[in-house]
């Protein structure tokens, strides 16, 4: 017996909850000196809802090698879960503090 793909959805299952609706910028990300860097910034087609790619829309000036140091007016530490700050984001406007260096933020 062989399985491809196995999920379970919908219905009452005891002990789930809803969903954190984690939100993602479409980055690789390395850490460097405590902080969390953008290796690659992806594509993605934003002119496709479900492959947009927030990071690459007009306006937005991060590439690869930039920092990120805020989310939502919390500083980013590298010790923590880069994804804990992305909760509850998914679909809504995010503010992010970016850096072109460790020390000076745009």
């Amino acid at each position: 017996m062989t399985v491809s793909h196995l999920m379970i959805g919908g219905g009452d299952i005891p002990g789930r909850g809803a969903s954190p609706n984690t939100g993602l910028l479409g980055a690789d990300y390395e850490v460097e000196q405590g902080r969390y860097r953008f290796k690659r910034v992806l594509a993605g087609d934003n002119s496709i809802p479900q492959l947009t790619a927030p990071l690459t829309k007009p306006g937005v000036n991060i590439k690869a090698g930039d920092y990120l140091v805020a989310v939502d007016n919390q500083e980013v530490n590298a010790n923590e879960s880069l994804y804990r700050y992305f909760v509850g984001t998914a679909g809504k406007p995010t503010q992010i503090k970016v850096a072109a260096t460790r020390g000076r933020t745009r």
